[in-house]
């Protein structure tokens, strides 16, 4: 889903936005959430849902009751999520990963929004770094299914990225429609003001809970480089021998061995 920024030197007035901003940032939200419905929970959401409004929470349905075993997460999952995210395959024909066509949008949105407010330019720089760092970090990660422990951390911070990621962008696809708006409080349309100003206090919340998450994702990389490792000694065997300490001196000089000294060598004598 390639674009180029489009260049615009006029300025907006109220309500008036980059559709394809927008649109990407809808085509994010969306991708991140399907993440979540369908390579991970592996469940083909109903089309409307289910009554469940029954006394005794029974499905009421015409359709035969669907009880389904939940799928383990597993590293299989993690690849497929991972190309979903940063497009590791690098398949010209597919569709690019869902950071990527992030890092473009916001970058645009800093070339070609005129009078951009600069708190939310400030912001919006730092959001293009978060996604940076986290496209990275997740390029590093290589899962290993002999890891299970570590596997379960992967898929809990994935979960709390993603949630955040999907907050984050929600907020900046809105602050983004009414960044061509007048939000100056005095001169300005006062709900618009006020909006952003909220919207963007709560949108900053996400980019430092983003930034505290995205280390331990570092911490996930060394964790499936070691983990091997640690399983090579089990408990119950020797991880050493002893240290074997030798003599300074020969044996055969040892105690006098040989030697007349008139005094004690300390047992260990050796002739200069």
């Amino acid at each position: 889903m390639s674009f180029d920024c489009i260049n615009s030197n006029t300025p907006m007035n109220c309500g008036e936005y980059k559709r394809q901003y927008v649109g990407n940032l809808e085509y994010v939200t969306e991708g991140l959430l399907y993440i979540i419905n369908d390579k991970i929970l592996t469940n083909e959401l109903p089309g409307t849902p289910f009554d469940t409004t029954d006394d005794n929470c029974n499905c009421t349905t015409s359709e035969e009751t669907d009880n389904r075993n939940a799928k383990v997460f597993n590293c299989v999952q993690w690849t497929q999520i991972k190309n979903d995210l940063i497009d590791i395959n690098s398949n010209p024909n597919d569709t690019k990963g869902l950071l990527p066509i992030l890092f473009q949008t916001i970058r645009c949105t800093l070339v070609n929004t005129p009078n951009i407010n600069h708190a939310f330019a400030a912001q919006l720089e730092r959001f293009l770094c978060l996604v940076e760092s986290l496209s990275t970090r997740i390029d590093s990660v290589s899962c290993n299914n002999k890891c299970p422990e570590i596997i379960g951390d992967l898929l809990c911070l994935l979960l709390q990225i993603l949630t955040e990621l999907i907050s984050a962008v929600s907020k900046l696809a809105v602050l983004i429609y009414y960044s061509g708006c007048n939000i100056n409080a005095s001169t300005g349309n006062k709900e618009i003001a006020s909006l952003f100003e909220c919207l963007l206090c709560d949108f900053i919340n996400n980019l430092c809970e983003l930034e505290r998450l995205i280390p331990e994702l570092s911490a996930i990389v060394v964790g499936f480089a070691t983990c091997d490792m640690q399983m090579c000694t089990p408990c119950y065997t020797t991880q050493s021998t002893p240290k074997k300490l030798r003599p300074i001196c020969p044996p055969h000089m040892m105690n006098n061995g040989g030697f007349n000294r008139p005094y004690n060598c300390g047992g260990c004598c050796c002739k200069k």
